[in-house]
């Protein structure tokens, strides 16, 4: 019992694989919004091959372990029936939850060396592209879609980020919900609003702020997203 009691410290007390943060650099390194297009086909677009099989060697030595392990655990509990077969799972369980932990510190210390190499490029646009694409955004920007009460004002920010707010009274005051997150690498646009230190447009629709964002990206030749 004894024993038991040390392993249920480790796996309940143990450090966690940092998968969630995984992804979650993963979808500024790719410029995407959803979990399903973190693919390896657009990994290697941007950090190439050599990268991308070292990052998927990494993953598959890295597999989280099972959570089945805790509905194990509270029904040994409850019986009061601790068997040498789950305190062997428990062992294993707990090296693989180490393993896991320090191969995603490593996976995570790769996607963020990457992000800084993509962010430390030189990107060299046309004046004329950036003004024509300003232009063409700034044709789109209607101020008086945020004053619809009951109605959702999308916003596409210099930096490529979509967010979505409610419109109408306290407009400025309100939570912002994200529908695309902001490009990685981005052209230095002026767009009709100031908010600090990035300009927006407000846009009739997601369909067209996702247009336009995407017009951004091919600016910089990182593709439509």
């Amino acid at each position: 019992m004894e024993e038991f009691d040390q392993l249920l410290e480790h796996v309940y007390n143990g450090p966690r694989p940092q998968f969630m943060t995984y992804l979650n650099k993963c979808k500024i390194l790719l410029n995407v919004s959803d979990y399903s297009d973190i693919i390896d086909v657009r990994i290697e677009k941007v950090v190439g091959q050599e990268i991308k099989c070292a990052l998927h060697y990494l993953r598959k030595f890295g597999d989280v372990p099972d959570s089945k392990i805790f509905k194990k655990i509270r029904d040994a509990n409850n019986s009061k029936e601790i068997t040498k077969d789950l305190i062997s799972e428990m062992k294993e369980w707990i090296t693989q939850n180490e393993r896991s932990h320090k191969i995603y510190d490593i996976i995570i210390m790769i996607i963020d060396d990457q992000i800084a190499q993509q962010r430390a490029k030189n990107i060299s646009v046309n004046p004329d592209k950036i003004r024509d694409l300003e232009a063409e955004i700034a044709k789109h920007h209607d101020w008086e879609l945020t004053k619809r009460q009951g109605h959702h004002a999308i916003c596409l920010w210099s930096d490529g980020e979509i967010d979505s707010t409610k419109a109408g009274h306290c407009y400025d005051q309100r939570s912002r919900f994200g529908v695309r997150p902001p490009l990685l690498i981005y052209p230095t646009l002026i767009l009709p609003i100031h908010g600090g230190k990035f300009s927006y447009a407000v846009i009739p629709n997601e369909k067209l702020a996702i247009e336009l964002r995407n017009k951004m990206a091919s600016l910089v030749n990182i593709g439509l997203i």
